[in-house]
């Protein structure tokens, strides 16, 4: 009997520390990064409300409004991102996504995949990178960095052919941008 109390007396200590340590981790990832006057001067105006989460600004609350739920989770994100921090980066933008109902209807959406995308190269994961990359395009066919980011990823990986067709889709949908068949040229000229 006295090993039965025992046992009970430990799987409650263990759901109590395990509760613990849960809410804790909660509620630091949730936390706000600090920010220094660097950052601040890189990050989009509105998000300098965000950041505050001063919702009566015109600016975030324009994001808010426009279906991105907790759009502060982004400029929360661009300084995790530009610190290095990258899987922390994602988790922000994917707060984001997972919270904004259509995505369709949050103006941001492209740019959060792009930015995932990004932080996917710097991490190595090339397939996550390509994958979010896709997304942002799929989200909107004219955010033509996504086409960029796709063909840097092909060219890291050796894959030239794959680096021009994204390109030459991104010209397709994009015919003035000046910026993809610069990188096409370069692309083309690289040896096979």
């Amino acid at each position: 009997m006295k090993m039965a109390n025992m046992m009970k007396y430990l799987r409650g200590f263990f759901l109590i520390f395990l509760a613990y340590f849960v809410l804790t981790a909660q509620r630091a990832a949730a936390q706000a990064p600090e920010y220094t006057s660097d950052d601040l001067k890189i990050l989009p105006g509105w998000c300098t409300a965000g950041i505050s989460q001063n919702a009566d600004d015109a600016a975030y609350s324009k994001h808010i409004h426009s279906g991105c739920y907790g759009a502060y989770h982004y400029c929360w994100g661009l300084v995790r991102g530009m610190r290095g921090d990258y899987l922390y980066a994602i988790g922000e933008m994917d707060y984001v996504l997972g919270h904004s109902k259509p995505l369709s209807a949050c103006k941001l959406t492209p740019e959060l995949f792009f930015r995932k995308g990004e932080w996917y190269v710097k991490l190595k994961d090339y397939e996550n990178s390509v994958k979010n990359y896709r997304l942002s395009i799929n989200a909107n066919p004219n955010f033509v960095l996504a086409y960029h980011g796709v063909s840097k990823v092909f060219e890291l990986l050796g894959d030239k052919k794959n680096a021009i067709a994204i390109l030459k889709e991104g010209i397709a949908a994009n015919p003035n941008a000046a910026f993809l068949k610069k990188r096409l040229e370069q692309v083309q000229s690289l040896p096979d």
